[in-house]
């Protein structure tokens, strides 16, 4: 099988009060989970968006312990990773529909590593053909 790269939204469900059992046992379950180094953007934009001091310091620890965890398994943003994303971005937009900076890179990583994306967003990248799971799905 194929590595599969977690997107943002199924790295920070383990953060959340009551994250979903199906969500936390398909995470579980991946020996072969793969995290973009752009999830640890997006998840420290938002720890620094946050003006409740305690909820930020809470949420700093577990973006410290995702990288412990995955610290060997963490995928850089490198030129390959930049055209591709770059490509698959302006070609979106030529067919009139628009994928972000963040997904156009999270999906060329999954794309350059020949990877399957863990994503709860499946609508985001269903139409760059790359292979998809969705977690909360049974």
């Amino acid at each position: 099988m194929s590595q599969t790269l977690l997107d943002t939204n199924v790295v920070s469900e383990l953060i959340r009060e009551q994250p979903d059992p199906r969500a936390v046992t398909f995470i579980a379950s991946c020996d072969d989970a793969i995290v973009s180094a752009v999830v640890f953007h997006e998840i420290s934009d938002g720890i620094e968006r946050l003006r409740d001091a305690l909820k930020r310091a809470q949420l700093e620890l577990f973006l410290e312990g995702v990288k412990h965890l995955y610290a060997s398994r963490i995928i850089d943003v490198n030129l390959q990773i930049a055209e591709l994303g770059g490509r698959l971005r302006a070609a979106a937009t030529n067919k009139g529909w628009t994928l972000s900076q963040m997904d156009s890179l999270i999906a060329a990583t999954a794309m350059a590593r020949g990877a399957r994306l863990a994503t709860r967003n499946v609508s985001d990248f269903e139409r760059l053909n790359i292979p998809l799971i969705d977690p909360w799905q049974d």
